[in-house]
């Protein structure tokens, strides 16, 4: 073989190799920048997403999820990527993901957790944008774990956010990353919820309403619980008295206590209000039932 012939093939290959890598990893990989989910065309190999396939949303491209139908078994969405859920429109997933981009809800969009799986993410988010509530539900067990060394940032953590708009999460949850109430309110309901994670109540995208994580299922586990802004505000509904995390008050927020609240961690108390209701108790450093 002549030598440059050689060098030329090599050179090739090593450039290809990365691409190679990528795609034997999924089943069905976006082929074009924008697209919808059921467009058969948009895909490689073509065809809508099936139940049992891999499915890969390149870096900077936008699918739209319009069907209640869509289904795949994993999804891995690039940095700059979307996946736009809305009109009723509702994805369901069985197997562990990555999210290093976005999945928004527009007007109803759901998304369904068939089966125990964990989502990860390196600064990606799940999370409303606009209308009406934006739900994530299922018979399975949803874990969000961060993808960078700490989750003790947002930017290294796929994070369950409002954004733009209220949220309900329905399908139990371990919170190993965030779960955050920003501008709007985010509902825990119908399934327990627990972690080591973040459960936050902050305004960081200045919505101007009411940023308020409404606890309205048992949660418990070591998560750090932090309001850090004058409009930020957590709701305690039912008895959490298994708590092991730390609660951080701050900046005029406020925390709610409809129900018995216990937690051996400790209050940080930097301004704001904690109102707990007429035969009510909360404990906070002590021992827990």
């Amino acid at each position: 073989m002549n030598r440059s012939f050689a060098l030329l093939v090599t050179a090739f290959a090593w450039s290809i190799a990365p691409a190679v890598a990528w795609a034997q990893s999924c089943d069905k990989t976006l082929i074009i920048d924008t697209a919808d989910w059921s467009a058969a065309g948009a895909w490689s190999p073509l065809g809508e997403p099936l139940s049992t396939q891999r499915v890969c949303i390149p870096a900077g491209d936008v699918v739209h999820v319009t069907t209640s139908s869509a289904t795949c078994e994993s999804i891995q969405i690039g940095s700059g990527a979307m996946m736009k859920i809305s009109n009723d429109g509702n994805l369901t997933l069985y197997a562990d993901s990555t999210v290093n981009g976005k999945i928004e809800f527009l007007n109803d969009g759901e998304l369904t957790i068939a089966d125990d799986l964990t989502i990860d993410g390196d600064g990606g988010f799940i999370g409303q944008n606009q209308g009406n509530n934006g739900v994530i539900k299922g018979s399975g067990i949803l874990t969000i774990e961060p993808t960078g060394a700490s989750n003790g940032d947002p930017a290294d953590s796929v994070r369950i956010t409002t954004y733009n708009g209220p949220m309900d999460i329905k399908v139990e949850l371990v919170n190993n990353a965030w779960v955050q109430a920003d501008g709007y309110i985010l509902t825990l309901s119908t399934n327990p919820k627990r972690g080591n994670g973040f459960w936050h109540a902050t305004e960081e995208n200045l919505a101007g309403g009411n940023s308020k994580i409404k606890v309205d299922v048992e949660v418990t586990g070591s998560g750090t619980w932090l309001v850090d802004d004058a409009i930020g505000e957590i709701e305690f509904n039912v008895a959490c008295d298994e708590l092991t995390g730390p609660i951080k008050l701050t900046a005029n927020g406020e925390l709610d206590i409809n129900q018995d609240l216990c937690t051996t961690g400790h209050l940080t108390f930097n301004d704001g209000t904690i109102d707990v209701a007429t035969d009510r108790t909360a404990k906070f450093s002590g021992t827990c039932p």
